[in-house]
Protein backbone atom coordinates (compact mmCIF):
# COMPACT_ATOMS: atom_id res chain seq x y z
CA UNK A 1 0.00 0.00 0.00
CA UNK A 2 1.06 3.39 -0.95
CA UNK A 3 1.43 6.34 1.66
CA UNK A 4 1.70 9.76 1.38
CA UNK A 5 4.70 10.86 2.52
CA UNK A 6 2.95 13.84 4.23
CA UNK A 7 0.43 11.74 6.29
CA UNK A 8 3.23 9.57 7.42
CA UNK A 9 4.80 12.71 8.54
CA UNK A 10 1.68 13.81 10.34
CA UNK A 11 0.72 10.38 11.47
CA UNK A 12 4.25 10.41 12.91
CA UNK A 13 4.05 13.41 14.89
CA UNK A 14 0.53 12.64 15.94
CA UNK A 15 1.43 9.57 17.81
CA UNK A 16 4.85 10.52 19.06
CA UNK A 17 3.95 13.47 20.76
CA UNK A 18 0.36 11.24 22.06
CA UNK A 19 3.27 8.82 22.80
CA UNK A 20 5.02 11.50 25.19
CA UNK A 21 1.68 12.82 27.11
CA UNK A 22 1.24 8.98 27.71
CA UNK A 23 4.11 8.20 29.78
CA UNK A 24 3.74 11.86 31.65
CA UNK A 25 0.43 10.64 32.87
CA UNK A 26 1.78 7.03 33.30
CA UNK A 27 4.11 8.31 35.87
CA UNK A 28 6.78 5.99 35.67
CA UNK A 29 9.42 8.63 34.19
CA UNK A 30 9.55 10.46 30.90
CA UNK A 31 11.73 9.43 28.28
CA UNK A 32 15.57 10.45 27.94
CA UNK A 33 14.99 12.99 25.11
CA UNK A 34 12.54 15.32 27.08
CA UNK A 35 13.81 14.37 30.05
CA UNK A 36 15.12 18.13 30.57
CA UNK A 37 12.20 19.72 29.35
CA UNK A 38 9.69 17.96 31.36
CA UNK A 39 12.01 19.11 34.44
CA UNK A 40 12.17 22.80 33.11
CA UNK A 41 8.31 22.73 33.09
CA UNK A 42 7.59 21.44 36.45
CA UNK A 43 9.99 24.17 37.63
CA UNK A 44 8.66 27.47 35.36
CA UNK A 45 4.91 26.64 35.24
CA UNK A 46 4.09 29.58 32.89
CA UNK A 47 6.35 27.95 30.27
CA UNK A 48 4.80 24.76 28.51
CA UNK A 49 6.55 21.77 28.01
CA UNK A 50 5.63 21.56 24.35
CA UNK A 51 7.40 25.19 24.36
CA UNK A 52 10.61 23.78 26.36
CA UNK A 53 10.59 21.03 24.49
CA UNK A 54 11.13 23.07 20.91
CA UNK A 55 13.68 25.22 22.86
CA UNK A 56 15.74 22.61 24.22
CA UNK A 57 15.93 21.41 20.35
CA UNK A 58 16.74 24.30 19.44
CA UNK A 59 19.90 25.14 21.35
CA UNK A 60 20.86 21.51 19.65
CA UNK A 61 20.11 23.21 16.73
CA UNK A 62 22.38 26.22 17.11
CA UNK A 63 24.72 23.42 18.38
CA UNK A 64 24.70 21.48 15.29
CA UNK A 65 25.81 25.01 13.77
CA UNK A 66 28.80 25.21 15.98
CA UNK A 67 30.12 22.02 16.17
CA UNK A 68 29.54 21.59 12.16
CA UNK A 69 30.75 25.48 11.78
CA UNK A 70 28.33 25.58 8.51
CA UNK A 71 24.33 26.20 8.33
CA UNK A 72 22.17 24.00 6.14
CA UNK A 73 18.21 24.82 5.32
CA UNK A 74 17.35 21.45 6.28
CA UNK A 75 18.86 21.99 10.14
CA UNK A 76 16.42 25.32 10.18
CA UNK A 77 13.65 22.79 8.64
CA UNK A 78 14.20 20.71 11.11
CA UNK A 79 13.10 23.31 14.36
CA UNK A 80 10.69 23.97 12.72
CA UNK A 81 9.65 20.57 12.63
CA UNK A 82 10.15 20.94 16.78
CA UNK A 83 7.85 24.10 16.80
CA UNK A 84 5.25 21.81 15.20
CA UNK A 85 6.07 18.62 17.67
CA UNK A 86 5.62 21.30 20.71
CA UNK A 87 2.43 22.24 20.05
CA UNK A 88 1.38 19.06 19.29
CA UNK A 89 2.65 17.66 22.74
CA UNK A 90 0.73 20.39 23.99
CA UNK A 91 -2.17 19.92 22.06
CA UNK A 92 -2.39 16.71 23.81
CA UNK A 93 -1.65 17.70 26.74
CA UNK A 94 -4.58 19.87 27.38
CA UNK A 95 -6.82 17.07 25.80
CA UNK A 96 -5.82 14.63 28.76
CA UNK A 97 -5.21 17.99 31.23
CA UNK A 98 -8.20 15.95 33.45
CA UNK A 99 -6.95 12.30 32.98
CA UNK A 100 -5.63 11.41 36.36
CA UNK A 101 -4.20 7.52 36.48
CA UNK A 102 -4.57 5.59 39.81
CA UNK A 103 -3.04 1.89 40.65
CA UNK A 104 -0.60 0.19 39.19
CA UNK A 105 -2.22 -1.75 36.51
CA UNK A 106 -3.80 1.17 34.90
CA UNK A 107 -0.33 3.36 34.96
CA UNK A 108 1.35 0.51 33.64
CA UNK A 109 -1.10 -0.44 30.53
CA UNK A 110 -0.36 3.21 29.94
CA UNK A 111 3.10 2.94 30.27
CA UNK A 112 3.28 0.26 27.83
CA UNK A 113 1.24 1.84 25.39
CA UNK A 114 3.26 4.72 25.15
CA UNK A 115 6.08 3.29 24.56
CA UNK A 116 4.58 1.11 21.37
CA UNK A 117 2.95 4.35 20.66
CA UNK A 118 6.25 6.75 20.48
CA UNK A 119 8.23 3.79 18.44
CA UNK A 120 4.87 3.97 16.08
CA UNK A 121 5.56 7.52 15.49
CA UNK A 122 8.94 7.44 15.45
CA UNK A 123 8.83 4.45 12.37
CA UNK A 124 6.11 6.79 10.41
CA UNK A 125 8.51 10.10 11.33
CA UNK A 126 11.28 8.67 9.87
CA UNK A 127 9.97 6.95 7.10
CA UNK A 128 8.70 10.16 5.77
CA UNK A 129 11.82 10.94 4.40
CA UNK A 130 10.59 14.84 5.88
CA UNK A 131 12.97 17.15 8.02
CA UNK A 132 13.63 15.31 10.95
CA UNK A 133 14.23 16.65 14.79
CA UNK A 134 17.39 18.27 15.87
CA UNK A 135 18.19 15.98 18.11
CA UNK A 136 18.26 13.39 15.68
CA UNK A 137 20.39 15.90 12.76
CA UNK A 138 22.51 16.85 15.85
CA UNK A 139 23.57 12.94 16.75
CA UNK A 140 23.23 12.23 12.42
CA UNK A 141 25.54 14.80 11.36
CA UNK A 142 28.14 15.10 14.54
CA UNK A 143 28.95 11.54 14.44
CA UNK A 144 29.51 11.14 11.20
CA UNK A 145 32.17 14.03 11.24
CA UNK A 146 33.46 12.87 14.08
CA UNK A 147 34.11 9.75 13.26
CA UNK A 148 32.06 7.93 15.92
CA UNK A 149 29.95 4.84 15.60
CA UNK A 150 26.34 6.26 15.60
CA UNK A 151 24.68 4.25 17.95
CA UNK A 152 27.58 4.87 20.36
CA UNK A 153 27.13 8.64 19.65
CA UNK A 154 23.38 8.31 20.28
CA UNK A 155 24.08 6.67 23.76
CA UNK A 156 26.35 9.22 24.57
CA UNK A 157 24.00 11.65 23.49
CA UNK A 158 21.04 10.32 25.66
CA UNK A 159 23.48 10.06 28.91
CA UNK A 160 23.98 13.82 28.78
CA UNK A 161 20.65 14.67 28.44
CA UNK A 162 19.44 12.59 30.92
CA UNK A 163 22.17 13.63 33.09
CA UNK A 164 21.28 17.26 32.39
CA UNK A 165 17.73 16.61 33.70
CA UNK A 166 19.13 14.89 36.42
CA UNK A 167 21.13 18.07 37.87
CA UNK A 168 18.38 20.41 36.98
CA UNK A 169 16.14 18.27 39.18
CA UNK A 170 18.05 18.18 41.98
CA UNK A 171 18.89 21.98 41.48
CA UNK A 172 15.27 23.02 41.42
CA UNK A 173 13.64 20.25 43.65
CA UNK A 174 16.02 18.58 45.78
CA UNK A 175 14.89 15.57 44.20
CA UNK A 176 14.38 14.02 40.94
CA UNK A 177 11.15 15.11 38.78
CA UNK A 178 10.08 12.85 36.14
CA UNK A 179 13.10 10.80 36.15
CA UNK A 180 12.37 7.43 37.10
CA UNK A 181 12.60 3.52 36.36
CA UNK A 182 10.30 3.99 33.35
CA UNK A 183 13.08 6.28 31.74
CA UNK A 184 15.62 3.19 32.07
CA UNK A 185 12.72 0.96 30.66
CA UNK A 186 12.06 3.21 27.63
CA UNK A 187 15.63 3.94 27.01
CA UNK A 188 16.59 0.01 26.66
CA UNK A 189 13.03 -0.85 24.90
CA UNK A 190 12.02 1.62 22.63
CA UNK A 191 14.82 1.22 20.02
CA UNK A 192 14.43 -2.55 19.93
CA UNK A 193 10.16 -1.83 19.24
CA UNK A 194 11.34 0.45 16.58
CA UNK A 195 13.21 -2.37 14.52
CA UNK A 196 10.35 -4.58 15.27
CA UNK A 197 7.73 -2.26 13.81
CA UNK A 198 9.93 -0.79 11.38
CA UNK A 199 9.64 -4.13 9.59
CA UNK A 200 6.17 -4.52 9.96
CA UNK A 201 6.43 -0.78 8.46
CA UNK A 202 8.20 -1.88 5.07
CA UNK A 203 5.97 -4.90 4.71
CA UNK A 204 2.55 -3.16 4.47
CA UNK A 205 3.44 0.87 2.74
CA UNK A 206 5.64 2.23 0.41
CA UNK A 207 6.08 6.50 0.82
CA UNK A 208 4.82 8.08 -2.05
CA UNK A 209 3.80 11.68 -3.32
CA UNK A 210 1.31 10.29 -3.94
CA UNK A 211 -1.54 8.17 -1.89
CA UNK A 212 -3.36 4.90 -3.50
CA UNK A 213 -4.41 1.55 -3.03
Amino acid sequence: MKLNKHISFVLGLLLLSFGIILAVKANYGVTVATSPSYVLSQRFLTVSFGVFNYSVQGIVFLLTIIVLRKFDARYLMSFGTSVVFGYTIDFFAYVMKDVNLTGHMLRGSFFVISIVTISAGLVFFYRSQLPILPFDVFVREVSAKLGIKLSRFKLGFDIVMCSVAVILSLVFFGELRGISIGTLISALTIGPTIGILMNWFDKVFVISDIASN
